[in-house]
């Protein structure tokens, strides 16, 4: 369980940030945050061979989503990442 908040807490307070202040945060806040939550996954995430798999796994869905972000469709951008970040995690801590 702790690999899963290790892996989900940074994103997390990105995105309720940005849900708390839907009319005044701009997408150009948004992105060097998500960018610092995104360093910060790298930083809990590097102890072993199994974290830094995760790490690829949760980064790669990540920065998928910051593409959809960039190509203007923001709605993908930030729909259901946290259960799908969490859902991945609890699928990998199983294997």
């Amino acid at each position: 369980m702790e690999v899963v908040l290790k892996a989900v807490s940074p994103i997390y307070s990105v995105l309720r940030l940005a849900d708390q202040q839907q009319k005044f945060y701009s997408i150009s806040a948004f992105i060097p945050k998500m960018r610092e939550s995104m360093a910060e996954i790298r930083g809990n995430l590097s102890d072993n061979t199994i974290q830094k798999n995760l790490q690829n796994r949760v980064l790669e869905k990540v920065q998928g989503r910051l593409d959809y972000l960039a190509n203007d469709t923001l709605m993908l951008a930030g729909e259901g990442l946290i259960d799908k970040l969490f859902n991945s995690c609890c699928c990998f801590m199983h294997h």
